[in-house]
């Protein structure tokens, strides 16, 4: 899931399409031919996702933890150098000033404003927090993935759900011109479309991975009393991609071993090779399941 916001990401605020695969395939380390500077940028928001899907909704609307998150400090007001500095790890944009940055999440993440917002239906407050993200010129800064987060995190902080959507981006497919944060009367009513889009793409992408599960779980029950197969679905499933060697790491066996349940999966149709080597392989879900 955080694969393909990422590369819709990418699309939606810099215009370039990524394939999510492509993507997949540059995060496992098995991407070949020439590097994409696109799919380097989606590899940045990527890591940006996963790090604030890992954080507590609560603990993400504090500029303090936003940044520290991106490995940037704001500099001492006596050191501050003008001129551009790059964003280690959030969209690899350069920026004018650094110390901006601060300054546009202190108003974006205005504990006023956001106490104004608890007050209001959940859906409604995460639309009107996108729509101040750009305002503030946050996005203008750090693009509008952040953003989009913080309004999923929002969500959860809220109660309306009990984990942040890792698809806020996705929502916005072939949707591109309605993603119009500025016009106050047209934005809540289009983010919610974009909301349900999103959802229902999660839960799509949701019983997928069920049934791929139950089919692996499936083989598991067959396998002998002492396999390790039953511990390897979970890994397999968690993961888009999984080599025998970090399958072995994950579950304390040999690569041999791991590379026996991998081949036993395979002759079943339960896996499939992403490289096509002969050697040095990543295994992950096959097409039709």
């Amino acid at each position: 899931m955080v694969l393909e916001d990422a590369a819709a990401a990418v699309r939606l605020d810099h215009g370039p399409a990524v394939n999510p695969r492509v993507l997949r395939d540059h995060d496992l380390g098995i991407a070949t031919g020439p590097s994409n500077p696109d799919v380097a940028r989606a590899a940045l928001v990527l890591a940006l996702l996963r790090h604030l899907l890992r954080r507590s909704p609560r603990h993400l609307f504090r500029p303090a933890r936003l940044l520290a998150g991106a490995g940037h400090r704001r500099p001492a007001a006596a050191t501050r150098i003008p001129g551009p500095g790059r964003l280690p790890a959030w969209t690899g944009l350069f920026v004018p000033d650094r110390a901006a940055i601060h300054d546009a999440l202190v108003e974006a993440l205005d504990p006023v404003w956001l106490g104004e917002l608890e007050h209001q239906p959940p859906l409604v407050a995460a639309a009107r927090f996108v729509g101040h993200w750009h305002r503030c010129g946050a996005a203008a800064l750090l693009g509008g993935t952040p953003g989009r987060q913080l309004a999923a995190a929002w969500l959860v902080r809220a109660g309306l759900l009990e984990a942040p959507l890792p698809l806020m981006s996705v929502g916005w497919l072939g949707a591109r011109a309605a993603y119009t944060p500025d016009d106050p009367a047209l934005w809540p009513g289009r983010f919610a479309e974009a909301v349900t889009r999103a959802a229902e793409r999660g839960l799509q992408l949701h019983r997928n991975l069920d049934s791929w599960r139950d089919r692996l779980q499936e083989a598991a029950g067959e396998a002998r009393r002492a396999s390790a197969l039953p511990r390897a679905v979970e890994v397999l499933v968690a993961r888009p991609g999984v080599s025998a060697t970090a399958l072995a790491a994950a579950l304390g066996v040999t690569p041999r071993a791991a590379q026996t349940l991998l081949d036993g999966l395979r002759r079943r149709g339960l896996v499939a090779d992403l490289t096509g080597r002969q050697a040095f392989r990543v295994w992950t879900a096959p097409e039709r399941l």
